[in-house]
């Protein structure tokens, strides 16, 4: 993943905040809802290796393909609370059956 210069990155933010009318900002950019669910994707996978060590690799797979920051948060509160990866396995199924 490439990051954009600090000079470049504060240009960006001063032309979108222009073109969005100043700091009031009456929406999220897509690029703040992007960034926001590859960071609840990867909180996910952080809780779930922090409860359980051994994560498997399919899980990952399977979060990438949710692009839904509210399922991913449901599925973070699971992975902080549920006993064991195949229960949140279970859940994830079930989560993905909804969409």
């Amino acid at each position: 993943m490439d990051v954009l210069p600090a000079n470049l990155e504060r240009k960006l933010r001063t032309e979108l905040r222009q073109i969005e009318g100043g700091d009031r900002m009456p929406y999220i950019t897509g690029f703040e809802r992007d960034g926001m669910v590859k960071g609840t994707r990867k909180s996910v996978l952080e809780v779930l290796q922090a409860r359980f060590e051994t994560v498997p690799a399919e899980l990952n797979d399977r979060l990438n393909a949710i692009g839904d920051r509210a399922v991913l948060t449901r599925l973070l509160r699971q992975a902080a609370t549920l006993s064991s990866v195949e229960a949140f396995q279970q859940a994830l199924s079930q989560s993905q059956g909804k969409n």
